[in-house]
């Protein structure tokens, strides 16, 4: 509380993160490579539409394996910044089981479709 009128909550916010957080150019060939893969495993609407691709860099990835597939997962908005936190894990034993349609545990899509609808559907609290 004593530096609240020196620091703007959004950068202590975001420094607490340990994560480097970079919008993609659009020209770029990852840009491009990803967008075309969501265009190509999802209709893109109003409703669903790419505004922006980022790059995140936290220290923790790992560039150099040969066999890579790229796979998408849906986030809850209220639960972004705790996974670039801590990174993705598995619910509580004590969370609900109404929040998981295959169960608990962490899931990953090849169909960006199908990572938009899981983050959709819980979203919507369906």
């Amino acid at each position: 509380r004593h530096r609240q009128t020196t620091v703007n909550p959004l950068d202590y916010a975001y420094k607490s993160l340990q994560v480097c957080i970079e919008p993609l150019g659009t020209e770029s060939e990852e840009w491009m490579c990803l967008h075309k893969y969501i265009s190509n495993t999802c209709r893109l609407t109003d409703d669903a539409a790419v505004h922006c691709i980022y790059s995140l860099d936290g220290g923790r990835q790992i560039s150099d394996v040969p066999n890579k597939r790229l796979l998408f997962r849906g986030v809850k908005n209220e639960r972004v910044l705790g996974t670039l936190k801590n990174g993705l894990t598995v619910a509580p034993s004590y969370a609900p089981d109404t929040e998981w349609k295959l169960g608990k545990g962490i899931y990953f899509s090849d169909q960006f479709s199908s990572a938009l609808d899981e983050a959709s559907v819980r979203a919507s609290g369906r």
